[in-house]
């Protein structure tokens, strides 16, 4: 998913559970682990093939590696529970959030990285109307929030 789709699911976490920092914050932070494999195949000194990269999606391998990884949001769910702490909600249902939305994109998403064997790859391609539409609905729906 691009970014847009993150920021807008983030505003409606924001909105219903009132904490829009900890909600964008998550929603946008997890992708940080991207930078790991563009550093790796030195693709920040190629400028045209990065732009390449975030704009049409070429794939760099393990895009979506450790911060994407299933079982985190659950960790910091009972984290929340065991501490009483509602950011921790929070952090844990925008981060659910965000890896449901990156499950349906078309780049190679591996669930339980490090483990490599599971992985998905679902219809909704990067840039593309599909996304565009989920984004008119997404903004549609905190508009009305």
């Amino acid at each position: 998913m691009f970014v847009v789709s993150h920021v807008l699911m983030g505003m409606i976490i924001g909105k219903v559970t009132g904490n829009y920092e900890a909600a964008i914050a998550t929603s946008l932070l997890i992708d940080s682990d991207h930078i790991v494999p563009y550093i790796k195949s030195w693709l920040f000194l190629k400028p045209k093939k990065m732009l390449r990269t975030f704009m049409w999606k070429e794939w760099v391998s393990y895009e979506k590696n450790y911060l994407h990884n299933i079982l985190i949001p659950p960790v910091i769910a009972i984290a929340g529970f065991v501490f009483h702490s509602s950011v921790l909600y929070v952090i844990a249902l925008a981060y659910f959030v965000h890896l449901m939305a990156d499950l349906i994109d078309d780049s190679e998403y591996f669930p339980f990285y490090p483990y490599t064997k599971i992985k998905t790859k679902w219809p909704f391609k990067h840039f593309s109307v599909r996304e565009l539409i989920l984004d008119i609905v997404l903004l549609v729906v905190r508009l009305v929030i």
